[in-house]
């Protein structure tokens, strides 16, 4: 049964040749010889200076001599810049006052929310007062920061 004629030769095949398959990753390793061409030229260009060799005569620019300028501050400009300063710093004394009142409220709050049915008012509270220790770091890194100026305007302004 299914015999096929014996005949001298090449024997017929009842299905053509399956065809071979072709890789599946040949568009990948197109994409990875694109890419190292890409990096290649970025490099070139980036790099180009160093690449070609170095010449005898002097192409490169001079460096650029800056003139020492005074560090001294004009008296108008020092007493200006100094009442803004101490204005700054009354905002941050004021702004700190006004945390530690903030504080104080705070304190006084927190006894009458232990009770269980007031959770949501505590973690309210807890994250006030997290927010309140954050601006009161802030608050006195700026007076730092304040306080560094103002010593250096009044000692350029001598």
């Amino acid at each position: 049964m299914g015999h096929y004629l014996r005949i001298p030769g090449e024997t017929p095949l009842p299905l053509p040749p399956l065809p071979r398959p072709r890789p599946a990753f040949s568009g990948l390793v197109a994409v990875v010889l694109f890419s190292a061409l890409c990096a290649g030229a970025y490099m070139a260009v980036k790099y180009w200076r160093s690449l070609s060799p170095p010449s005898n005569n002097n192409d490169a620019p001079l460096p650029v001599m800056i003139k020492p300028t005074s560090a001294t501050i004009p008296m108008a400009d020092a007493e200006d810049l100094l009442h803004h300063l101490e204005s700054a710093e009354a905002d941050t004394r004021a702004a700190s006052e006004g945390m530690q009142r903030s504080e104080e409220w705070l304190a006084r709050v927190r006894p009458g929310l232990d009770q269980n049915y007031l959770a949501v008012e505590k973690r309210r509270l807890d994250a006030a007062n997290a927010v309140l220790e954050s601006a009161r770091s802030s608050v006195a890194k700026a007076r730092e920061q304040i306080e560094t100026t103002k010593n250096l305007l009044t000692e350029r302004s001598r």
